[in-house]
């Protein structure tokens, strides 16, 4: 599996936006869009899903304090992030690692290895097969 394919639980929906779908993915709770839509997808089903950190604004990668990965919520779909970033496959690892190639981060390797923040304006998935 590569750093964009996860096996996650679908724990939610929005009734007002379609495409939201609330996924468990290694004890965090994300809220993610999803293209394909929400219809017809069970509540506790496990997926196999592409996980894609999406940037619509400029990437900023910093140097965080403190040593406890995970992501918190903000406004809408964004979330930041805190974890170990790699910087030769520009992944952070939050718990599970999450891909930030979109994010074009080419020029933060001097953060390789190194406890940092970045903020994604959301999460995309693609379902790709339903496990149970």
């Amino acid at each position: 599996m590569d750093n964009k394919n996860h096996i996650v639980k679908v724990v939610g929906f929005d009734k007002s936006i379609e495409e939201e779908i609330t996924i468990e993915i290694k004890d965090s709770i994300i809220e993610c869009f999803c293209h394909e839509g929400s219809k017809g997808i069970p509540i506790g089903s496990i997926w196999n899903v592409e996980l894609n950190a999406m940037f619509f604004n400029e990437v900023k990668v910093e140097e965080a304090t403190g040593k406890e990965k995970g992501l918190i919520k903000n406004d809408g779909f964004s979330y930041t992030l805190y974890g170990i970033y790699d910087a030769d496959t520009q992944c952070i690892d939050i718990g599970f690692k999450v891909d930030l190639t979109d994010g074009g981060l080419y020029d933060y390797g001097y953060l390789d290895g190194k406890f940092v923040e970045v903020t994604v304006t959301r999460f995309d998935i693609v379902l790709l097969n339903q496990i149970k």
